[in-house]
């Protein structure tokens, strides 16, 4: 079976750096807060911690086709990157700007950390709350990967007492979450969310259907294919 590898790479790094941002300076909450009238009172709790990017530490946790390009695009901002990935090597990171480190460490020393980790047996719950105890006060986390990824009770913990500074979430565990009546994150008040909209864009939709469609003039040609998830029936 074909399929297309990293079709929305782009689409989902340029969502990465775009939640990120709204949830460090604010802009969800500021536009919501407008249409309801409450922006004076709250701008006052919000100018009490406004992180630039520049000179902050940035931990990536997968470095993978997106891992790679939130790398690029964050390069941009002036941060410092910490990655870890044990399929990625060293020299593979130091090409993309990014020190290798081990889970802890950057989980200890980042100011901002993404996760773009594959759902697999052996990723599911692998942030809990040890990792998550390990944040800085004054650190976001963000994800935009797989709910099932993060150990959602210990991180609705972590930022209700305000042990970490905020998250921004596009994914969670249960789906849709705008069906989900019982999820607390959407009730924080230090937490961007959004119903998993990273991945789509006009470019995804067009760039995928095109790797499918190389791999299936490949096979046609006789020549080898690019992208199979079941090599072994070749």
């Amino acid at each position: 079976m074909v399929y297309g590898a990293g079709r929305n790479a782009d689409s989902v790094a340029d969502f990465t750096m775009g939640i990120l941002l709204a949830e460090i300076r604010h802009i969800a909450r500021a536009f919501e807060a407008l249409r309801s009238g409450t922006y004076p009172e709250c701008r006052k709790r919000w100018r009490q911690f406004i992180p630039e990017l520049r000179d902050r530490v940035l931990g990536i946790v997968g470095l993978g086709n997106i891992g790679r390009k939130v790398a690029e695009r964050a390069k941009g901002f002036g941060v410092t990157m910490l990655g870890c990935d044990p399929y990625v090597s060293e020299e593979t990171m130091n090409k993309l700007g990014v020190v290798k480190t081990d889970l802890a460490t950057l989980f200890k020393k980042s100011d901002f950390i993404s996760i773009h980790v594959r759902l697999t047996p052996d990723t599911t719950g692998i942030i809990g709350e040890t990792e998550l105890r390990l944040m800085k006060k004054t650190a976001f986390l963000v994800n935009t990967s797989r709910g099932a990824i993060i150990d959602e009770t210990a991180l609705y913990h972590v930022l209700s007492e305000k042990k970490i500074a905020g998250a921004a979430l596009d994914v969670f565990t249960k789906e849709p979450i705008f069906a989900d009546t019982n999820n607390k994150f959407i009730q924080l008040d230090n937490v961007t969310v959004t119903p998993h909209l990273a991945g789509p864009s006009n470019e995804m939709f067009y760039r995928g259907a095109s790797i499918v469609a190389e791999d299936i003039a490949r096979f046609i040609r006789g020549t080898d294919l690019l992208n199979v998830l079941n090599r072994d029936v070749l």
